[in-house]
């Protein structure tokens, strides 16, 4: 019988046949797991039971619990980045600054699993998360560069956005943030810093 889980509304229960299993639905299946236990809870005895399988079944696709990790880093980075473009389409300047924004913190606060697991490092410079990893960084050098900033100074501004509105992410996910000042206004001053830092650089 499949491991059944219910947090945060979200249930577990998988039957897929060992012939039909694939990496793409393994990926799917981890996802889904770690937005609900954490990045660092899963297991692929866990995953297996998700899955209705035997946890040998597993090892075909996967190179063991590190390979999971990798894997399921390079997964949950190209969601990160999928869903940042679709929040920056046909948008630019601010406007696309503050879509950026928000959409970043967005996917940390509905997907936190995927997220931690985003963060991890690549094995090498040129790994597939790294390339996944890049894709991100190109979209906040985009949107940056919307804003008339060009080059150097376009990648200097699109690391500093990504590190601030990633430490208010990062604090806001372990409740650091104790004061009961609501923490969606305090975001929206930080975008506008940002903004507005920007007009003047």
């Amino acid at each position: 019988m499949p491991l059944q889980i219910r947090r945060r509304g979200i249930r577990y229960c998988g039957t897929v046949s060992k012939r039909n299993l694939s990496i793409n639905k393994i990926l799917k299946q981890a996802a889904e797991r770690v937005d609900v236990t954490g990045r660092n809870d899963i297991t692929i005895g866990d995953l297996a039971d998700d899955l209705g399988v035997q946890p040998s079944a597993l090892y075909n696709h996967i190179d063991g619990l590190d390979g999971l990790q990798h894997d399921l880093a390079v997964h949950s980075t190209d969601a990160v980045a999928n869903h940042l473009l679709d929040a920056v389409v046909a948008i630019s300047g601010a406007d696309a600054v503050r879509a950026l924004a928000h959409a970043y913190r967005q996917f940390a606060d509905q997907h936190p699993g995927q997220y931690a697991s985003q963060l991890l490092p690549p094995a090498a410079p040129d790994d597939s998360l790294a390339t996944a990893q890049q894709r991100i960084a190109d979209v906040f050098v985009r949107v940056l560069s919307s804003t008339g900033l060009e080059g150097d100074a376009a990648v200097h501004a699109a690391r500093i956005v990504r590190s601030a509105i990633h430490g208010f992410v990062t604090l806001e996910s372990i409740d650091a943030f104790t004061s009961p000042v609501d923490r969606a206004t305090s975001f929206d001053h930080l975008v506008e810093f940002l903004v507005t830092g920007l007009a003047t650089a």
